[in-house]
């Protein structure tokens, strides 16, 4: 046998450790049991393979047969962490029970764009969009499939008017690449940091930059385009 929970029967019993044999063309019936509730039975393995849980061999050579059990297979109940638009995220699906081995699949819903999950159930990617994602998955393991539906939020980085127009005049390199990142995300996505997507990021979070500020930002984008 193979996994926790479970019993197989002989019909006709022999006992081999006592020396027992059994004649050419019997046919001996074993019997898979679950012993234990939420075990399953996932099937013969070995010379003969089958999901049935009653096997009938006919001795006319040697067999060897394994019957493996397993555990039910559950999603515990645990919500992912929240990703940063912009920044790498780096999440799990986790499962329990079944087989040990587990294969995962988008089954509905939509993961934020740029990120995605790998059959290990393995997230990872940058998102591009903030809000929270709503998607369900399918995790297999042996004869047996479970669903569950996940909500993945994604954020905003905090960033201060001041931090930004620092960067954006180049007085200091007060952002991160990622948090860069995010604001050409939010703009025209030119891979340079611009005016445009000031602005857009300006409009998307609700941030009220000084007259000055907004001078000395429209200020540098024009003398960089004199140049």
């Amino acid at each position: 046998m193979e996994g926790p929970g479970g019993a197989v029967t002989s019909s006709p019993a022999v006992d081999h450790g006592a020396g027992e044999f059994l004649t050419p063309d019997t046919v001996v019936t074993l019997v898979a049991d679950m012993a234990l509730p939420g075990i399953i039975f996932e099937g013969w393995t070995g010379d003969t393979i089958t999901s049935s849980d009653t096997l009938e061999l006919r001795m006319t050579r040697r067999f060897r047969v394994t019957a493996v059990f397993a555990s039910q297979l559950v999603i515990p109940q645990a919500p992912l962490d929240d990703a940063v638009m912009g920044a790498m995220y780096s999440g799990a699906l986790l499962a329990e029970g079944g087989t040990g081995s587990y294969a995962w699949t988008l089954s509905g819903g939509a993961l934020p764009p740029g990120v995605s999950l790998a059959s290990s159930g393995q997230l990872a990617g940058r998102p591009e969009e903030t809000g929270t994602f709503t998607f369900s998955a399918d995790v297999t393991s042996g004869s047996q499939t479970e669903n569950r539906s996940f909500d993945l939020q994604v954020v905003a980085p905090a960033l201060t008017v001041a931090d930004v127009v620092q960067q954006i005049v180049g007085l200091s390199n007060t952002l991160s690449a990622d948090e860069i990142r995010y604001m050409q995300l939010l703009g025209n996505g030119n891979d340079v940091l611009d005016l445009g997507d000031f602005l857009a990021w300006v409009e998307a979070t609700g941030a009220t930059p000084s007259p000055e500020a907004m001078a000395a930002v429209v200020g540098v984008k024009k003398e960089e385009r004199n140049r």
